[in-house]
């Protein structure tokens, strides 16, 4: 499931002045403020590995089908490894008692993880590319902090490149290596995630220059 990031080429990404830079195949970068999605969009059309991860997380799954369901779907194979291999992803996830909420439909699910089923969804489609269009939206402060250091956890292990779009900064600083403030679709500043200490806790230090 793990991106080969050296088969990846960069990914070109177009400032409203006709500035380009490019994204290093398996980096981690949030962009915020105003045309950050379209540029990621324009930087990313559809195609096979490239998935957008969503704030709004009924809209990906459907209601009336079990999430454990719908993860299978997406994997293939015999119905039997497919449902296990779903239980593997949510508990990839964080998603508490996995092998029972596989078995839920979205509705059923809280806020947080519906979140966790839509990126267990992502997942089986094996992503190279994973769009993340303020993911935590719907979350309050606290799932929003469990939310993003799962999708910083699995960036490490998986190495699937991550771009963020319109995360609120606290977001962005715990999941990104380096965030990007636009003005205008044009980078004014550019912010850097500070080394971690092994088993530091809390949310990342950044460094900060304008561009």
């Amino acid at each position: 499931m793990a991106a080969d990031r050296a088969a990846l080429e960069p990914l070109p990404l177009r400032w409203e002045d006709g500035g380009v830079e490019l994204v290093t195949p398996g980096s981690a970068l949030a962009l915020i403020g105003a045309g950050a999605a379209p540029i990621l969009a324009r930087a990313c059309p559809p195609g096979p590995g490239i998935v957008w991860l969503l704030g709004d997380s009924a809209r990906p799954l459907h209601p009336g089908e079990r999430v454990g369901t719908q993860i299978a779907a997406a994997l293939g194979g015999t119905r039997r490894a497919a449902w296990d291999r779903a239980i593997d992803l949510l508990e990839l996830t964080g998603m508490p008692e996995p092998q029972r909420r596989v078995a839920a439909r979205p509705h059923r699910l809280g806020a947080l993880d519906r979140q966790r089923a839509q990126l267990a969804l992502i997942l089986a489609n094996g992503p190279h590319v994973l769009l993340a269009h303020d993911p935590t939206a719907g979350l309050d402060p606290g799932e929003a902090v469990t939310f993003a250091a799962t999708l910083r956890r699995l960036w490490e292990r998986l190495g699937f490149t991550l771009l963020l779009a319109d995360s609120p900064l606290e977001v962005s600083e715990r999941v990104a290596e380096e965030i990007l403030v636009l003005e205008g679709g044009v980078p004014v500043q550019r912010r850097r995630r500070a080394p971690q200490p092994s088993g530091a806790s809390g949310g990342p230090s950044s460094s900060s220059s304008s561009t």
